[in-house]
């Protein structure tokens, strides 16, 4: 049996993602477009209980919230929280021009669910590394989630993500997926599922 969760995001890219890797654990989830308040706080983690806490209350059925950070080494951590919001104001073209040479960098993403059952948000978190060039790489591809793709080379990998075939894109979601915070939800949620 399926069962059905509410993905709130705005991002389609990442919900088709998500989409893919929960079918595979029989898991359905079902897009919802609600614009989240975001807190005022570096910390992605408080970011993203305050998301699944508002996100139930106003749909009232189980559902997933996911917040990326992304920390550049050479710029202390910035954007960091504000990634989208730089993305929107100054692009990627606008962040990469802050950068003298590529740099470490990391997503740090963090997953909560919330349903009728627990008292405050469960959270999941991942980390990747990799290195960001100071210039794009790449074109835009439909199965992209964020414009970083354009200049972001993952750890262990010698291309950026913007070179990647969807084939091979799907393959390195592959082997990292026991790493991911998609994973490791899903494992405890089944786990639960199981044992109600």
């Amino acid at each position: 049996m399926t069962r059905q969760i509410q993905f709130v995001t705005t991002n389609k890219g990442k919900y088709e993602s998500a989409r893919t890797f929960f079918r595979n654990k029989k898991i359905g989830i079902e897009q919802i477009s609600l614009s989240l308040p975001e807190l005022r706080t570096d910390d992605i983690k408080k970011i993203a209980i305050q998301k699944a806490l508002y996100a139930f209350n106003e749909i009232q059925e189980p559902i997933i919230v996911h917040d990326t950070g992304f920390y550049i080494d050479s710029l202390n951590g910035y954007p960091g929280f504000c990634v989208g919001y730089t993305l929107e104001k100054i692009g990627i073209e606008g962040l990469i021009k802050l950068l003298k040479r590529p740099s470490k960098a990391s997503f740090v993403s963090y997953l909560g669910y919330m349903d009728k059952s627990l008292s405050t948000p469960r959270i999941f978190q991942d980390t990747y590394s990799g290195t960001i060039l100071n210039r794009i790489d790449g074109d835009r591809a439909p199965f992209f989630w964020s414009d970083l793709f354009l200049s972001f080379i993952p750890a262990n990998n010698s291309k950026t993500l913007a070179k990647f075939t969807e084939l091979e894109f799907r393959k390195l979601e592959k082997s990292i997926e026991s790493e991911s915070c998609f994973y490791k939800f899903a494992s405890w949620y089944l786990s639960k599922e199981d044992h109600e």
